[in-house]
């Protein structure tokens, strides 16, 4: 065999292996933002078991907030029956319901700032504050996702990982965001009252 041949080989064997080792690389990255995914699934499942409780025990204080009740209750059912499936579209759909909850319950919680009652209610204080040991959760689980799938959304949009990801089956991800870009946007500039 000739040296060119053998020099041909071996360089072929390397571009063989390393391109192995991008989509095995692909999948360890899907696979973790999968993984992080199911993690948010599970705390956004505990909070949907804990939403019905916590309108339970503030609705009979916050009679003339009935419509925010029945919103909240109808978001939670929508979002219990979708699950993210491994699709970057239906990830997204669950990122959007839970943003809703999130936004819905915030102002719950404000309504609730405003009943001394209800404030000093033992069991509404048990309450919320599981409520929030949950959203801590939730936020965690965020940023765990978010890392993965960074990783991952690198991984296939960056050359040569591009031309491999479609025989991985690796798409990229959406980013968890916490529901509140809009208000964040909104809020006041203290540059506006220093004038």
């Amino acid at each position: 065999m000739s040296s060119f041949l053998l020099f041909l080989l071996a360089v072929l064997s390397l571009l063989v292996i390393y391109f192995y080792f991008l989509y095995a690389n692909l999948i360890r990255y899907r696979n973790q933002a999968e993984a992080a995914l199911s993690a948010i699934e599970i705390q956004l499942r505990n909070r949907y078991d804990l939403i019905p409780n916590v309108l339970r025990l503030v609705q009979k204080y916050l009679v003339h907030e009935r419509g925010l009740f029945e919103e909240v209750t109808d978001l939670r059912t929508k979002a219990s029956q979708h699950t993210a499936s491994k699709t970057p579209a239906d990830t997204q759909t669950l990122f959007d319901l839970d943003a809703l909850i999130s936004e819905k319950m915030r102002a719950i919680n404000v309504a609730v700032e405003d009943y001394p009652e209800l404030k000093a209610n033992e069991t509404v204080i048990a309450a919320l504050q599981q409520y929030q040991d949950v959203e801590d959760n939730i936020s965690a689980a965020r940023r765990f996702y978010n890392v993965a799938a960074q990783d991952l959304n690198n991984a296939v949009e960056i050359f040569p990982g591009n031309l491999v990801a479609p025989l991985a089956k690796a798409e990229k991800m959406p980013y968890y965001q916490d529901g509140q870009s809009a208000a964040i946007q909104a809020a006041p500039n203290a540059n506006d009252y220093l004038k």
